[in-house]
């Protein structure tokens, strides 16, 4: 990650290190810059800089008195990495843009942080290159995260970030999503919209939600519950055109409610049962998913995860 030394104030070089914030900073950066920065750039983003007057904006923020966290990401189009951070550190963001083609946005006030771009254009004049975001949350504090994004590539893993509540909605976007470790808190309900895009969702057990709700418009979506802890989890799960894939550890115990058009259904043997499909391990296992599914036309695989 990028790292600089103390600089002078935000509204002057776009960095901040504590204190407060607010309001959106300035567009455009002094055209006096430190060679440093320079050098740096140069070396992270060698195509982009031939192409486009990349800028890059660092912002963090050390814990003081909050108890919670929300956060709410913008973003267009471009790349967008998420990952927890280190204790003692409230956030920590790294952008990289074109100042020609949008603005940033860091807002912090009382424990509530927005971040992104408020412009969908601002890829490469040339069409090379693109926008690139990274952010990191605390994992000392409960985190209420909200994630819009458009034509993104995303590669986010929640992973130790305390998450209290999750929403995300994606347009034409590739993902990845991973929980590499456990949610240190209970999660009541986690939330993903996809539009026209693609998904993968690894290791979603680990984010200790009680229930999963996913809706997806048109596109490929793979849902790996890897990591389940919960007695029960329930899985509510809504496509209208595409794949869906969802998968679902051994030992776990399996319980389909479906309303299904025009959709292939793959299973493992299931046994039906008043209105609904159950695994053979369904009553004595110790742990259980309910999926809820909803789909109209294309394929929904359930299958088990390898051990």
């Amino acid at each position: 990650m990028l790292d600089l030394s103390e600089m002078a104030p935000a509204k002057t070089t776009g960095m901040v290190r504590g204190g407060r914030t607010s309001g959106t900073l300035p567009r455009r950066r002094p055209r006096i810059v430190s060679m440093a920065l320079v050098a740096v750039a140069t070396a992270l983003f060698p195509a982009a800089l031939e192409a486009q007057d990349v800028v890059t904006f660092l912002a963090s923020r050390q814990m003081a008195a909050e108890d919670a966290l929300r956060v709410n990401v913008d973003f267009a189009a471009g790349h967008f990495g998420l990952r927890a951070g280190t204790a003692g550190e409230l956030y920590r963001m790294q952008l990289a843009y074109d100042e020609a083609g949008g603005t940033p946005i860091h807002e912090y006030t009382d424990g509530r942080l927005r971040v992104g771009i408020d412009h969908a254009s601002h890829v490469s004049r040339r069409g090379e290159g693109e926008a690139r975001l990274d952010l990191r949350l605390t994992p000392d504090i409960p985190v209420d995260l909200t994630m819009n994004f458009g034509a993104i590539r995303g590669d986010i893993d929640l992973g130790e970030i305390p998450l209290r509540s999750l929403e995300l909605a994606t347009g034409a976007s590739e993902s990845q999503l991973r929980v590499s470790r456990p949610n240190p808190i209970a999660l009541d309900r986690a939330r993903i919209q996809v539009g026209a895009a693609s998904l993968t969702a690894r290791e979603l057990g680990r984010l200790n939600a009680r229930v999963l709700d996913v809706e997806a418009g048109i596109g490929e979506v793979k849902l790996d519950l890897e990591g389940l802890s919960r007695p029960d989890t329930e899985l509510r799960v809504s496509v209208g055109m595409g794949s869906l894939e969802i998968g679902v550890p051994r030992g776990t115990g399996i319980r389909i409610d479906r309303s299904t058009f025009l959709t292939r259904l793959s299973t493992p043997p299931m046994v039906q049962r008043d209105g609904a499909y159950y695994s053979s391990d369904w009553d004595t296992a110790e742990r259980r998913v309910t999926i809820e599914l909803n789909a109209a036309i294309g394929s929904v695989t359930v299958m088990r995860l390898p051990n």
